[in-house]
């Protein structure tokens, strides 16, 4: 009897080890926003001003830098230090890329991250190999350049914020004492600069102005979250935001999509672009929040129950994961909220499951429609008379083309009741 015990044991656990074997993580992609930075821009009556901030405006600040080495370390742990590792622990060549867009705090996040993922211990001089980052040009790179030039994006928040009027209207206080106090007109479109720029001073502990209390913080973070939903195109029914987000965030989905359709077709093929193709197992972007905001909302318009205000956190991330399992394909979907956190499957939030996968042939059904065919067309204005604008890129002021962009601090003020 105890003979017939060991050996149903023994044949039960080769059972669970060949289902194990069966299921394998082929690839990774993984976009993160950049880490925490100094103000992109500041106001005349600002009590920190550009002095306050000597790496300059919009730049990676200590702190930031130590989040995108931390970020590396948690990937490191993710995907290189286990007894089956996605990828190398050195980088080798083909086996990963990082992409980020073409700003100075973006590229510095991803070399940061690339620092913490392949770390270099053996005295040489370099103390982390050093690892190359990629960058299209921002006057072309559609995928992840959330300011790339498209009128008809701009027709669609110019009437999301027509929905928005009577509250701007109603709020009018607000934006008069901030000029009061500012010495610069604001409005519901702008009014996130003045949060910005107390957010990053609070960050590193500098004294912000004092007429920015807890109270009047809480009304202009009330109102910083509804511009967000207007710039999502969240404030529109399905048709129109599926029309909107197809002209932002889901040009960046589209790089996921095809890297992750190119990689199923190539399964089991040895061609010589495949063999290419399969050898990449991480793929990271560096990128910015209204990006991810944009793209993931693609997928969930209740975001706000995953990432609270829809904007992810300095160095907060999403990795999208291709497991073949029992001879197909499903995605694994993780998200990390900021500094000290861990990633945690989120899959099953955002397709209302308790799996942790998402059917391949599913996901492509559930995010197609969102995907542009022709983003040059689609991005052609659809009324006679408009308003011409400037889309040279200044990446000095870039991050002020729309507002609410990048908003750097997610936590609530302290509760005050205060109506908005």
């Amino acid at each position: 009897m105890q003979v017939f015990v060991l050996l149903l044991s023994s044949l039960l656990e080769h059972a669970v080890v060949a289902t194990k074997s069966q299921d394998e993580l082929v690839l990774a992609q993984v976009i993160w926003r950049h880490g925490s930075r100094a103000p992109t821009d500041t106001y005349p009556r600002n009590p920190n001003t550009e002095k306050a901030w000597p790496l300059g405006m919009g730049q990676l600040t200590k702190r930031g830098m130590d989040q995108s080495v931390e970020l590396g370390k948690t990937l490191k742990e993710l995907y290189i230090d286990k007894e089956d590792p996605l990828i190398s622990p050195f980088p080798v060549s083909g086996e990963y890329r990082i992409q980020s867009t073409e700003f100075d705090r973006v590229m510095a996040s991803a070399a940061g991250v690339a620092a913490g993922m392949f770390p270099k211990f053996d005295g040489a001089a370099a103390q982390n190999y050093l690892v190359p980052i990629f960058a299209n040009n921002l006057t072309t790179d559609a995928d992840l350049n959330i300011f790339i030039s498209c009128p008809r994006y701009d027709e669609f928040v110019d009437d999301a914020f027509v929905k928005l009027a009577k509250l701007e209207n109603d709020h009018k206080w607000l934006f008069d004492l901030a000029k009061q106090n500012t010495g610069k007109n604001y409005t519901l479109r702008n009014i996130w600069e003045v949060y910005d720029n107390y957010a990053c001073d609070s960050l590193e502990n500098l004294k912000p102005a004092t007429w920015l209390t807890p109270a009047v913080l809480k009304v202009m973070k009330k109102l910083i979250d509804v511009e967000l939903e207007a710039l999502l195109g969240l404030l529109f029914e399905e048709d129109k935001f599926r029309q909107h987000t197809r002209l932002r965030g889901d040009r960046t989905l589209k790089t996921f999509v095809d890297l992750f359709a190119k990689r199923i077709k190539c399964d089991g093929n040895d061609s010589p672009d495949c063999v290419k193709t399969n050898k990449l197992k991480f793929y990271g972007y560096s990128a910015h929040d209204l990006t991810i905001a944009h793209m993931m909302t693609t997928m969930t318009r209740d975001l706000r129950f995953i990432v609270p205000g829809y904007m992810v956190d300095y160095m907060g991330a999403f990795s999208f994961e291709l497991w073949k399992r029992n001879g197909k394909f499903d995605l694994r979907i993780l998200y990390r909220p900021g500094e000290g956190t861990r990633f945690k499957p989120v899959t099953g939030q955002i397709i209302q499951s308790e799996s942790e996968y998402w059917d391949f042939e599913d996901f492509l059904s559930r995010v197609t429609p969102y995907i542009p065919q022709d983003f040059e067309s689609e991005c052609s204005p659809k009324k006679l008379v408009r308003e011409k604008r400037n889309y040279k890129p200044d990446p000095s002021l870039s991050e002020r083309r729309y507002p609410g962009w990048d908003v750097a601090l997610k936590t609530n003020t302290p509760n005050e009741h205060v109506e908005v």
